[in-house]
């Protein structure tokens, strides 16, 4: 195994799995809220789930050797 598989491989399950587990906890958090509030935050939550689904889209594309560190 390489040292860009080392070190990428279990980034990305790790980040995988955190952000599925997270994105459940703010669904959970959101639905206890006033239906309001409930609304405004499945928007934001909506927004950053794209901003993540993006970065992680762009990361994906670019080669590991012209990533940052």
């Amino acid at each position: 195994m390489s040292k860009a598989t080392q070190k990428t491989e279990p980034k990305t399950r790790y980040f995988s799995d955190n952000l599925f587990s997270l994105m459940a906890e703010l669904a959970e958090e959101i639905e206890a809220l006033p239906t309001g509030l409930q609304k405004r935050l499945n928007g934001v939550a909506d927004q950053l789930l794209s901003e993540v689904y993006s970065q992680a889209k762009f990361e994906r594309s670019v080669p590991v050797t012209l990533r940052p560190q």
